[in-house]
């Protein structure tokens, strides 16, 4: 203990020389004393610690000038361990800026209290309310919000009181209050204060109340927030008072902060603020010398991380991170910044601030410009490790700014000052020609070209038009967005990947002049790995409000079929693969809305309620334009009558349809059908597990039955759906079904359905899906031999009871295969029309046909060389459907 009280004593002797501020805290004897002797100077202090030491200070206190004398020796002390540590190199950057921003939290948290207790009264020499309704939060921005301060650095705090419940109050009180916490904090005592104080960024910036209501803030943030209040908010958070109301608050503005789409607009906003201040840290004296707010300074690499942030973080919730070297170390951990570019600007960083401190330390005040006189630049460089060599230091330095600069030019640079060409660049393809817009910017002309190159291989005479038209609408639809433009001309390539499926398909096409900004979704996805979207999903969704949240999954929704429909066209996914990950996607958007609502409403997940997946929902064959077929059985509970639902299940239900097909701003939803459920359109939305089982093993039709093959739990309670899987199968399947009625009412079926709705008579359209040979045959084949063999499937899609037939109809191998191969093309069929018009339809025509061969749209599909196949197909399931009825119905005889 001896040797290190000896090396603290000489550190104090020695610190002198670096910084007149710490010599003159050493000079106390009561701060050697508390070093020396309570081995103050090598302990670390965590915050709940440092509030206890000034809380029992302050307890008894009630005079202004007390509490100035007592939070401004708390200080000191700490300032000076913190000051004798890092000159010790016993004490990381991290750590140190961390603990300052600690007792800055610690001064407000006990001045709050001290504010706010019974005999506040006396200190504010005003009397409070007669009870205190309100809830005040002190928020912490710029680098108190960070937990990144300096030693000698404002505080940016923003006082917000609520009343919530309450109505409207008289916010005097409040007012009060932060008036004297800013003048115990900021109020020069002795020749030093505690932390100067700065309010000006709060809502409505310094002309606006010292205390605005929470409400008033968010109204204010969401309808009238300018940029750089964005980029404040993103280092906020509740320092002192209530916290709770901090975490609610900034939930609340998240949507100002962070945009769904991919914000490069923020990059302008950014840049502009910050050359504003370049230019008046220029205009005061030598730029290049200030360590702050010069050229390749801090601000500049704050300004790179905010600006990513800003851009990113309403796709990666990750990035919500108020400390600068955190977010580095995030925006690496997501693929933004490369590992060597965080290093390095981390390194930079750690520099910069470190000789900032020392500038500022020998002093006690703020300054972030380096010394000019030589003297003092030999202190500086020695205290920074140079061995007091002033060239050693400015060399590092100019080093270091430069390097900074170079990352801050690549993302910030604007374009060279070209007016907009009027005339299409040179190099430019036919097909550019033709759809060349005037008036762009010469690096948009670039990228619009790049990706035309790229599609023009391909395109056939037919498609020209309707590429050209297509194309053209898209740049106009685009230009004006300056986000979005620079979002295509930083990625030309993987737009042009989509663009190249876009002129193909109307159905793309629709999506995406509706709403733009998805490209930018659809590019991110080709990047991931298969598994990463849905976990990521549900890292943005989780914690925002409900409203915010699915916006949010209906974007996700959206940009998933996007990227699906761009691979499909691509040849990248195989048929039954889209067709699983288009119900797995649905499955997801199902499962996050109900824990929506769910929440929303104030239930828990474990809420008695099954949500049952039928028809290609539950088969996992879900199409582009298929509707979710949905059905919803409740569990009453202990004490509840088991045959009435209660209107709490009627309200969470109705709202999770709603939510899943309300057409929202970023795009469409999903048709929800519940028609299937026991009795139809004329029976209640949802019925009891009693109700339900009842149903179907007294009522239902043969047909009902044939839905339940496609029986599968979907989200909710699996307490309440597991019993009636096992129904299914062990009082239903498992006994046998009279083959004669099955058959009977199978057929009767069919001819009902092919007069009624396929409307194929005297007609050269034909109905994939209902008309003769149709793919309705193969799943009325497959479904009855299930009824008729006793048991439940596994497996429930149509391609995989195909096999069922062999066995169950004896098919010979070359008729499953013919089977097979038909409704592999009626899928694939359907789905290109969905493509190709826009349009939930069944029916195709050869002229639809032969667009579709002209757009690409048939790709190596194996089975579909011409319009013949689909014939022969359709010939070929009704041969063996009519096989099959014939052979059932004449054993009958």
């Amino acid at each position: 203990m001896s040797g290190l009280r000896g090396d603290v004593e000489g550190a104090l002797k020695e610190i002198g020389v670096y910084s007149r501020y710490l010599e003159r805290l050493s000079r106390e004897d009561r701060h050697r004393q508390w070093l020396l002797e309570g081995g103050g100077a090598f302990r670390r202090y965590p915050l709940i610690e440092l509030y206890r030491e000034l809380r029992k200070a302050c307890d008894t206190l009630c005079e202004v000038s007390s509490l100035k004398y007592v939070l401004r020796e708390f200080k000191q002390r700490h300032f000076l361990r913190l000051g004798l540590m890092d000159f010790m190199g016993s004490i990381s950057f991290e750590e140190m800026v961390a603990s300052i921003s600690a007792l800055a939290e610690v001064c407000l948290q006990v001045l709050l209290e001290r504010c706010l207790s019974k005999d506040g009264a006396l200190l504010l020499n005003l009397s409070p309310p007669g009870d205190l309704p309100c809830s005040l939060v002190i928020l912490g921005f710029g680098k108190l919000g960070g937990r990144e301060l300096n030693f000698v650095s404002d505080i940016d705090i923003v006082y917000l009181y609520s009343c919530k419940g309450r109505g409207s109050r008289d916010n005097t009180f409040y007012t009060k209050v932060a008036q004297i916490i800013n003048h115990i904090m900021e109020d020069t005592f002795e020749g030093d204060r505690v932390f100067k104080v700065d309010n000006r960024l709060r809502p409505g910036g310094k002309d606006s109340p010292l205390v605005p209501s929470v409400e008033g803030a968010v109204e204010y943030y969401l309808l009238s927030g300018s940029p750089w209040e964005r980029q404040a908010l993103l280092k906020a958070r509740g320092v002192a008072g209530d916290r709770k109301l901090a975490g609610s608050f900034l939930k609340e503005i998240r949507p100002f902060i962070f945009r769904r789409f991919l914000d490069f607009q923020a990059i302008d906003e950014i840049r502009s603020m910050r050359d504003r201040i370049l230019r008046e840290s220029e205009s005061l004296s030598g730029g290049k010398r200030d360590v702050k707010l010069g050229p390749g300074g801090i601000r500049e690499i704050e300004f790179i991380v905010q600006s990513l942030q800003l851009i990113y973080g309403g796709r990666y919730p990750e990035l919500n991170e108020t400390n600068t070297l955190s977010c580095l170390k995030r925006l690496k951990e997501i693929g933004i910044l490369k590992g060597g570019d965080e290093k390095e600007l981390a390194e930079c960083y750690i520099f910069l601030r470190r000789v900032e401190h020392w500038i500022q330390l020998d002093k006690n005040r703020q300054w972030s410009k380096l010394p000019s006189g030589e003297e003092d630049l030999v202190r500086l460089s020695k205290v920074m490790g140079f061995a007091g060599d002033p060239k050693a230091f400015l060399k590092r330095y100019e080093e270091v700014t430069h390097r900074v600069h170079l990352h801050f030019k690549e993302l910030f640079s604007p374009e060279k000052h070209i007016s907009p060409s009027t005339s299409a660049p040179p190099g430019l393809s036919s097909l550019g020609s033709h759809i060349y817009l005037s008036g762009l910017s010469p690096a948009f002309q670039r990228s619009i070209l790049q990706i035309l190159k790229g599609l023009e291989q391909g395109l056939s005479p037919g498609s020209q038009k309707t590429a050209m038209s297509r194309l053209s609408s898209y740049f106009k639809k685009i230009t004006p967005r300056k986000g979005l433009v620079r979002y295509v001309e930083r990625h030309p390539q993987e737009v042009g990947r989509v663009l190249n499926v876009m002129y193909r398909s109307k159905f793309i096409y629709d999506i995406l002049m509706a709403q733009p900004a998805l490209i930018e979704g659809v590019v991110e996805s080709f990047s991931l790995p298969p598994g990463d979207w849905m976990e990521r999903a549900r890292r943005i969704v989780e914690g925002l409000p409900f409203e915010e949240a699915m916006e949010w999954v209906r974007r996700i929704k959206n940009e998933r079929i996007l990227f699906l429909a761009t691979e499909d066209i691509s040849g990248r996914v195989s048929l039954p693969e889209l067709l699983v990950s288009l119900s797995r996607l649905a499955d997801f958007i199902i499962q996050i809305t109900y824990d929506k609502v769910l929440a929303h409403l104030g239930e828990n997940r474990d809420y008695p309620l099954g949500i049952i997946a039928l028809g290609k929902l539950g088969s996992y064959e879900l199409g582009y334009f298929s509707d979710l077929d949905m059905m919803f059985v409740y569990e009453p509970g202990k004490g509840e009558d088991p045959d009435i639902i209660p209107d709490r299940a009627i309200k969470i239900v109705q709202r999770l349809t709603r939510m899943l097909r309300t057409p929202l701003q970023d795009g469409p939803g999903y048709e929800v059908d519940t028609r299937l459920r026991p009795t139809g359109n004329y029976g209640p939305l949802i019925v009891t597990s009693q109700r339900w089982m009842q149903y179907y093993r007294d009522e239902a039709d043969i047909w009902e039955l044939q839905s339940l093959i496609r029986f599968r739990p979907v989200a909710g309670r699996e307490s309440v759906m597991t019993p009636l899987e096992g129904f299914i199968r062990e009082e239903l399947f498992e006994k046998e079904m009279p083959e004669n009625m099955v058959w009977k009412r199978v057929v009767e079926m069919r001819r009902r359905i092919e007069e009624e709705r396929a409307q194929e008579e005297g007609s050269e359209v034909l109905d994939l899906k209902l008309g003769r040979g149709g793919m309705v045959e193969i799943e009325f084949l497959t479904q009855a031999c299930v009824l008729t063999s006793s048991f439940f499937p596994q497996k429930k899609d149509t391609l995989s009871l195909i096999e069922l037939l062999k066995e169950g109809l004896g098919l010979s191998r070359e008729n499953i295969t013919l089977l097979k191969q038909a409704l592999l093309s009626y899928h694939f069929l359907i789905q290109r029309i969905h493509l190709l018009t826009n349009l939930g339809i069944s029916r195709l025509d050869r002229e639809h046909f032969t667009t579709m061969k002209e757009m690409g749209l048939l790709g190596n599909f194996p089975y579909l060389q011409d319009w013949e196949d689909i014939i022969k197909y359709r010939k070929v399931v009704r041969r063996i459907w009519e096989g099959v009825i014939n052979k059932k119905l004449k054993a009958e005889c």
